[in-house]
């Protein structure tokens, strides 16, 4: 055997030797280990992981949406009534005075009169009844008939408990008589009670409720029991208040402009009228020319329109409390400023001569 022979049968006697050792010492290995753990919710230090928590599901809240709607589509909605100084009137017995206010603040001119009983009248679902009133057929909402229009309230014991709930109840059954004066009472009394209670929220008494629904003594206040209900219903009211309050303040603001703008237009109609019966030389003659081809462009039609259009937007000279959808004023304020602004007044070389000729004649 030659030595290459000897070298090449060393090397595989040794690579077999190092083989056999790696596989006895993985076996050896194998069995000395513990075996690998099958993956778990354990943490590092074994104990079980915590479930992840689930978020609950968003409530629907669709159907209240279009509770809300159907409610600010009848009344509006009113700005917040403060009722501090009603609740220190309630304390002091004044609950007389305190009704008169309520129905005040919810443009109701009734004459209100109150039944009280000593015993107390439960309903089928085992609540106590706080208050009643039987509306019939009502004049319509806003009204002159609804004057003076005969209204009793009978109340039950726990009416008065806190004096945020006397001004809930109270609030709550004068809004029968402004919801039936505008449409019929629905046959679903649960639905027709909580509309009334979005009535009573809508038409500026929201703290009142808030305060005033929850249980007492005598059962619940509200129909709306859902706290979760309550505080949707004060974001919606507190946004939609917002958002048509500043549509308010956007009409009156133009209102103001755009009367100025009508005023200035009236005076040079006054006054072009009279220049042109009373013509004079010390006016150039280019102006004399602007203002009779101006004058003669104008339509009555068009002032009329005007005038009309101003007078629908007058409401919003005056401080508002209770904001309808103002769809149709918004109509009309870009209908007024389209119309002022299609009539362009002269330019005028001297405006000052004009003015001082014609104020002899103006008056």
């Amino acid at each position: 055997m030659d030595n290459s022979a000897i070298v090449f049968s060393l090397i595989l006697f040794l690579a077999t030797i190092i083989g056999i050792s790696y596989f006895i010492a993985s076996l050896i290995d194998k069995h000395s280990s513990p075996k690998k753990q099958r993956k778990t919710n354990d943490t590092h230090d074994g104990s079980p992981k915590a479930p992840k928590e689930q978020k609950p599901p968003e409530k629907d809240y669709s159907e209240l949406n279009k509770e809300i709607e159907e409610v600010i589509s009848w009344i509006g909605v009113s700005e917040l009534v403060n009722t501090s100084e009603m609740f220190e009137k309630v304390l002091d017995g004044k609950e007389k005075e305190v009704i008169n206010e309520i129905a005040e603040q919810l443009s109701l001119p009734m004459k209100i009169t109150t039944k009280y009983s000593s015993e107390e009248k439960h309903n089928d679902d085992g609540s106590s009844t706080l208050a009643e009133v039987m509306v019939g057929n009502i004049p319509r909402y806003g009204s002159k008939y609804l004057k003076d229009y005969p209204c009793t309230i009978t109340l039950y014991p726990g009416y008065n408990s806190r004096s945020d709930r006397f001004i809930y109840v109270i609030a709550h059954e004068l809004c029968h008589y402004v919801l039936q004066s505008l449409r019929p009472r629905l046959s679903d009394n649960k639905k027709e009670e909580r509309l009334t209670d979005l009535a009573v929220i809508f038409g500026g008494f929201e703290s009142a409720y808030r305060t005033g629904w929850q249980s007492y003594t005598h059962g619940n206040a509200g129909y709306i029991l859902d706290e979760n209900d309550i505080t949707y219903i004060r974001r919606r009211y507190e946004s939609i208040l917002a958002e048509r309050r500043r549509k308010c303040e956007t009409i009156s603001t133009n209102y103001e402009e755009l009367l100025k703008e009508q005023s200035d237009l009236l005076l040079f109609i006054k006054r072009s009228e009279i220049l042109l019966m009373h013509p004079n030389e010390k006016i150039a003659q280019d102006d004399m020319d602007a203002i009779g081809r101006c004058f003669s462009s104008i339509n009555k039609n068009e002032i009329e329109k005007i005038n009309k259009l101003l007078e629908s937007l007058e409401p919003f000279s005056k401080k508002k409390t209770r904001y309808g959808k103002m769809e149709t004023e918004e109509n009309n304020l870009a209908e007024l400023k389209k119309t002022l602004r299609s009539i362009e007044l002269p330019e005028l070389t001297d405006i000052s001569v004009l003015m001082r000729y014609t104020d002899k004649y103006a008056h």
